[in-house]
């Protein structure tokens, strides 16, 4: 700024300012102050004293202008903040228009709990149905279980729905579980007894094991049914043979795990039924039921003892009926007729046992698994039962006829394998005539000791075989006199032997062929 040095120019200096214009004109000091040009000449001097005057002058009237710019900023403050517009507060939320009442709270929890209490009535009410045994209609049966273990009375199937045993199995609470103790107070176990598994059981009980020995080495197993209380048993001819042929004994074991020493009675090699007696008098007999109302489709179960592991229950359904079968008994093939094929697993061991239908009635004897088709394919769930109708007809004709049925084809001979050697050639035969019996249509024949049967009503057997793929010329001498009954007349062939040599240390033997006529007559085997 500059800074006049005396009173004079003072004073000029202010008149010169106070004459500046109002449009913001420039004066000549001032237009050198911002260019920098300055010319002050003479005019710069010194006076301190005066410029201390100056200084107060200059303040005093920035003094008053700052306080009137502080003034008007002060206005311009206030009326800015009256001008600013209030903070408005955000609205309240409204609040929902939904009331609950302490009433409605109440009500609605009394329905819960009544809801709670019905189903749990409801649940109580099943599980003591599940509990209950029930009978044939459907309702809980109130029956007191009977005891049948040792009735001389067969058990129908519908008592058998009622045996059940309701008493419930209180728990020891002694059990251990890795050293810690467990008490399962309050726990009973539950009754899982139904009408299906009371007529198993009883079922069971009829079915007994049979064990083959000779000279107290077991041979093998096979099952039976306890046909009376009196200790009679069916079973399979291929399982129990004539002793007599065999040198057999066989042993039964019943489902309390007795045994008794069986003794052949009677059996029928054709329609592979044999029956035996133990001497007990209050055994538990099947229910003999009628295999012909029986249906394709139709639940059965077979119970026996497959592999010698004791008795068990397999199930399944009727898949066919009226099936023939080619069974292997005694050594021999023999042809089964009007069976039962059903699905139930059936293995080695079940032979001789039980299928009963779903009421508890025996419906056939279970005697073989197909095992190979005609293309000597392996097959599953061929198992096959002989018909009860069947089975009964047999045994009231064996018993009827003491021990034998009539009208058969029989020869009256044993028969065993020969083996024939011509040159480099060997034939075996398989129908060798070990033995005669007397009274037999073989000894009226003239059938001797020593002869090989070749053929019958002048089919070769060897020939028979190969065209029905049979295992031996045996099976088909078998097959062949199934078309024959008793008064029947017919041709049968022989290789007789006629004279023996010895040839360099071997012995030669020279057969000739005879043919004879032979008529059938009724033949008992077991006499």
């Amino acid at each position: 700024m500059y800074y006049p040095d005396n009173e004079e120019e003072k004073n000029a200096f202010e008149e010169e300012n106070a004459q500046k214009k109002p449009d913001g004109t420039i004066s000549p000091e001032d237009e050198m102050m911002q260019t920098g040009q300055f010319d002050f000449g003479d005019k710069i001097a010194d006076s301190d004293n005066d410029q201390r005057d100056i200084e107060i002058d200059d303040y005093i009237e920035n003094e008053d202008q700052t306080e009137a710019a502080d003034n008007a900023d002060s206005v311009r403050e206030e009326k800015a903040y009256k001008e600013t517009p209030a903070y408005a507060e955000p609205p309240k939320k409204k609040k929902s228009g939904v009331y609950v009442s302490g009433a409605a709270i109440a009500v609605l929890m009394i329905c819960v709990i009544v809801f709670v209490g019905v189903m749990s009535i409801g649940i109580w009410k099943i599980a003591d149905y599940m509990k209950s045994p029930i009978d044939t209609s459907g309702k809980p049966s109130t029956t007191t279980p009977a005891d049948t273990s040792s009735s001389n009375q067969q058990t129908t199937p519908t008592d058998a729905a009622t045996t059940a045993n309701q008493s419930p199995v209180t728990p020891s609470g002694n059990s251990s579980i890795s050293g810690a103790a467990i008490t399962p107070s309050g726990t009973v176990t539950s009754n899982t007894s139904t009408p299906e598994t009371d007529m198993i059981s009883n079922c069971r009980k009829s079915v007994v094991e049979i064990i083959m020995y000779s000279n107290n080495t077991v041979l093998g197993y096979g099952s039976g049914v306890i046909y009376s209380t009196d200790g009679y048993i069916l079973t399979n001819y291929h399982v129990v043979t004539d002793p007599k042929l065999t040198g057999y004994t066989t042993v039964v074991r019943l489902f309390d795990g007795t045994e008794y020493e069986a003794k052949y009675v009677c059996g029928d090699l054709e329609t592979d039924i044999t029956v035996i007696k133990i001497n007990k008098d209050d055994c538990v007999a099947a229910v003999i039921g009628n295999s012909d109302t029986s249906v394709v489709g139709e639940r059965v179960y077979a119970i026996g003892n497959p592999n010698g592991d004791g008795v068990t229950v397999t199930e399944g359904i009727i898949s066919a009926k009226d099936r023939s079968l080619d069974v292997q008994s005694s050594n021999v093939t023999i042809r089964l007729t009007n069976m039962i094929q059903i699905t139930a697993p059936i293995n080695a061991g079940n032979s001789g046992g039980g299928l009963f239908n779903a009421k508890g009635e025996l419906i056939g004897i279970v005697n073989s698994k197909q095992y190979y088709d005609r293309g000597g394919n392996t097959v599953e769930g061929e198992g096959m039962a002989i018909p009860s109708a069947r089975v009964v007809a047999c045994v009231d004709t064996l018993v009827a006829n003491d021990g034998y049925i009539p009208g058969k084809a029989k020869l009256g001979v044993t028969i065993n394998s020969r083996t024939l050697s011509s040159g480099w050639n060997a034939v075996t035969y398989y129908t060798c005539v070990m033995s005669v019996s007397e009274n037999s249509a073989a000894a009226a024949a003239g059938i001797k000791e020593g002869d090989i049967i070749t053929a019958i009503g002048g089919i070769n057997l060897i020939q028979y075989k190969n065209q029905n793929g049979l295992q031996n010329d045996y099976d088909a001498l078998h097959m062949l006199l199934l078309d024959f009954k008793t008064g029947d007349s017919t041709t049968i062939t022989v290789l007789r032997p006629e004279t023996t040599s010895t040839i360099n240390g071997y012995q030669t033997t020279t057969y000739t062929e005879v043919t004879l006529d032979i008529t059938f007559i009724d033949f008992n085997y077991s006499k």
